[in-house]
């Protein structure tokens, strides 16, 4: 799990993250499947994104811009039928996971430097 810090916007009854400087549209049904996240109007928050819900833009043309989270891939790991892809999603800061109760303790965020954390996106590994 990716653990970064976000700031939660509200605006015309639509619900962003604000990570770094990257805005991350929230789907309307993320709200009605947890209420009390409408309580967190401009709080910051630990925003935790698993690395199979990362998605190669690439591959998914038509997905709005305001759902992308950019990045610069500085490695790529081909391991069996899956690949994951450790990138730079710049001027994002890793959040501090102390806090996070049920963390495992032997969960070390990789660091990244100072233009942004370092997160992992798995994929399934292109056949062919």
């Amino acid at each position: 799990m990716n653990f970064v810090e976000g700031t939660v916007q509200r605006s015309n009854g639509d619900i962003s993250v604000l990570l770094g400087d990257q805005r991350l549209a929230l789907d309307g049904s993320v709200l009605e499947r947890r209420p009390l996240l409408g309580k967190y109007g401009d709080a910051k928050v630990i925003v935790g994104i698993r690395p199979e819900s990362i998605q190669d833009a690439a591959l998914v043309p038509d997905a709005p811009t305001d759902r992308r989270l950019h990045g610069v891939v500085e490695v790529r790991e081909a391991l069996g039928p899956e690949l994951f892809i450790h990138f730079t999603a710049p001027r994002v800061q890793l959040a501090s996971t102390e806090s996070i109760a049920d963390l495992p303790r032997d969960t070390e965020p990789v660091l990244g430097g100072k233009s942004g954390a370092i997160l992992v996106g798995r994929f399934a590994r292109p056949r062919g």
